[in-house]
């Protein structure tokens, strides 16, 4: 071959190549251009709290992986099953850049995306709950519930996992409760009725006297409403439900074990009510017999059991208080009160994680006064004098009761007393108190007391507050002498 066929073969061939290597790298310059441009961020674009204005899709990338490095860091996020809150490892949370600049719109809020190993989730829930049988949908659910909480990148983040499991997921019955041989009136049976089946949403409140409003046709006296807001209390302090408020009467209801009243007046509004504060609704079921009645609560299974007890009783044995009448025979001594005894008890709860007690509380400080013994004797003979230390008090009429008042006994722990004085057990009741403890465990609370009334004679509860029998109240002079809550005096 000669010199000027090799250049011009040689020159055919480059030229070939250059005609190629540019028509590729054009079109792919085109296409890039055309098809598929860079993606460039412009003003108010966001991927979580991050700005990334005026970077391209490179840009965005290297910027994000030191954001989420750093986000990934100080991450805190937690799982709160029901009334127990456990940390969640952050090593089983991994965030994508790569698929969080893809999706990302420019000029938009962009979401993070995040992955949570479901193996990982998985170990943690049967450690942790191990009570509940998780499925793989279960796990799979829930993680896919903590990466859309994470979305947003704000930390620390709380994740109520029951937000995403299926609603009659191992809904059981958590508490109940019942009194026994009451009577049944038709108002009680059939407002117990009508509250079976009642749910307590969550962050929801729910009130004894505005459900007994709900139906106009059944006229409930306070002792009825009495005996079924304390069968439902005896339940809820079985739970962590928040006791938002709880009265008891001036005398306890004789049908409700003590510790547990909680007695309704719907003259002077005073109510029970308890609210909801888990993610799942809690219903309320009723079971009537002949003579019981019991509230049970069902939900999803709480971590921790609730276990109330009376931890302290102390009673008190009223003062005896003697009057005089002319129309009493001589050596005879008759009754217009036969008194009533006092009683002072404390409520506490364990609570327990397994069978272990992590937690003892009080949970309410209930006082009930007593009431005088109130003897009446003939009027004294010439030469006769009272001389056996109980105390006397009265005119020689017997028209006018000039007793003197019982000192104000009633008393209160984390609580206030605003009492009225009845002659009805469930009628008149105290104020109660309120409160709540943080800690590892989500528990309502009733912290507090409920006082009944400040002694005397069993007025009416129509009588004006401050009045003893109409009277208007005359404190008790200080003599300088000690006496116990049921007026007695310490020697």
């Amino acid at each position: 071959m000669n010199s000027k066929t090799f250049l011009r073969t040689f020159l055919a061939v480059l030229g070939a190549t250059v005609f190629f290597y540019g028509f590729s790298s054009v079109g792919t310059l085109a296409y890039t251009k055309i098809v598929s441009p860079v993606k460039q961020f412009k003003e108010n674009t966001y991927i979580g709290p991050f700005d990334v204005r005026g970077l391209d899709e490179k840009g965005a990338k290297d910027k994000l992986a030191d954001d989420f490095a750093e986000l990934h860091g100080k991450l805190g996020a937690e799982l709160t099953y029901q009334d127990a809150t456990v940390e969640l490892p952050s090593e089983l949370i991994t965030y994508d850049v790569d698929r969080t600049v893809d999706r990302a719109v420019p000029g938009e809020e962009n979401p993070i995306i995040a992955e949570v190993s479901q193996e990982g989730l998985r170990t943690v829930l049967d450690q942790h709950f191990s009570h509940l049988n998780w499925t793989d949908d279960d796990v799979e659910a829930v993680a896919k519930g903590i990466e859309s909480e994470l979305e947003s990148g704000i930390v620390p983040v709380n994740v109520h996992i029951t937000d995403f499991l299926d609603s009659t997921f191992g809904e059981t019955e958590v508490a109940s409760f019942a009194i026994e041989g009451i009577q049944f009136s038709p108002a009680l049976e059939q407002l117990a009725n009508e509250l079976d089946g009642t749910a307590i949403e969550f962050n929801t409140a729910f009130s004894i006297m505005e459900f007994a409003k709900m139906d106009e046709t059944v006229t409930a006296t306070n002792e009825d409403l009495t005996l079924l807001a304390s069968a439902l209390y005896g339940a809820v302090l079985r739970t962590n439900l928040d006791v938002v408020e709880r009265n008891i009467g001036n005398a306890l209801n004789p049908f409700v074990p003590a510790g547990f009243e909680a007695a309704i007046n719907q003259q002077l509004g005073l109510d029970f009510e308890v609210r909801n504060p888990n993610h799942t609704p809690f219903r309320i079921k009723m079971e009537v017999t002949v003579d019981q009645i019991r509230v049970a609560l069902v939900s999803l299974p709480l971590q921790y059991t609730y276990e109330p007890y009376v931890a302290k009783t102390e009673k008190f044995t009223p003062r005896t208080v003697r009057r005089y009448s002319a129309s009493v025979p001589i050596g005879q001594v008759q009754y217009a009160n036969e008194g009533r005894d006092g009683m002072e008890l404390t409520v506490n709860r364990q609570v327990l994680d397994d069978g272990t007690v992590v937690d003892d509380e009080t949970v309410s400080s209930d006082f009930y006064a007593p009431l005088p013994i109130i003897e009446v004797h003939p009027l004294p003979q010439q030469g006769q004098s009272d001389s056996d230390g109980t105390g006397t008090d009265g005119d020689a009429d017997g028209g006018t009761d000039n007793s003197e008042p019982l000192p104000d006994t009633n008393g209160s722990t984390n609580g206030s007393s605003n009492s009225s004085n009845g002659s009805d057990p469930s009628s008149n009741n105290g104020t109660s108190g309120t409160g709540s403890n943080e800690g590892k465990f989500r528990n309502g609370s009733t912290n507090g007391t409920s006082n009944g009334a400040s002694g005397g004679t069993g007025n009416d509860s129509n009588t004006k507050p401050g009045h003893t029998n109409g009277k208007p109240y005359v404190p008790p002079v200080d003599d300088g002498n000690r006496y116990d809550k049921g007026g007695n005096l310490i020697k």
